[in-house]
């Protein structure tokens, strides 16, 4: 099943923009049709139409948090039911694991202090942006959000696969599933 549904907004000329329906299977972008495309050629953003209150929640804490140089996919406009990020190259083979490993780890910290935890750490989830080279995290469609003072769930994530691999194994509170996936995305030979 598709796990994003959204709109890309694609400029004809200074004046004329078409939006384009597409759904997103993992990291592939497929037109309505159900073909492959390409969102990445030569523009610099795309718009993702969401109501999810989650997501949307998210994005507003980074938003007003999240500086150009945090390792997060740059937030253009946000609304109640859609956001304008930044484009990014995810093609990352000049990128070693090790390499985005150690990046993601301080994204990682970052988006804790927030009360953010992610969930769905893996290579599929992070791009280099187009402007300034930088290895980014993008996709917050399944993560979550807690309180940092009691570090209980204020808005719980979708039960995905590395949450209920994470409870299976034993995890208990929000940071320690995050963890837990977050070591389990970069170790999974899916990923290399």
């Amino acid at each position: 099943m598709y796990s994003n549904v959204f709109f890309i907004q694609i400029k004809l000329n200074n004046d004329d923009f078409i939006y384009k329906y597409v759904m997103q299977y993992n990291s592939t972008i497929y037109d309505e049709q159900g073909d492959f495309m390409h969102i990445k050629d030569g523009r610099n953003e795309f718009t993702k139409m969401t109501t999810d209150i989650n997501e949307l929640s998210i994005y507003n804490i980074l938003h007003m948090s999240c500086t150009k140089s945090c390792g997060i996919v740059n937030i253009i406009q946000l609304s109640n039911n859609f956001v304008k990020l930044e484009n990014l190259d995810v093609s990352l083979n000049n990128c070693t694991m090790a390499y985005i490993k150690h990046k993601m780890k301080t994204v990682k910290a970052f988006l804790q202090n927030l009360g953010i935890m992610y969930i769905d750490w893996k290579r599929d989830n992070i791009g280099i942006g187009r402007l300034d080279g930088e290895l980014k995290l993008f996709d917050f469609d399944v993560s979550g959000i807690i309180d940092l003072h009691t570090n209980e769930w204020l808005l719980p994530p979708p039960k995905c696969w590395a949450y209920r691999d994470a409870i299976n194994a034993g995890m208990k509170t929000p940071k320690e599933i995050d963890d837990y996936a977050f070591n389990k995305g970069f170790t999974s030979k899916i990923n290399i």
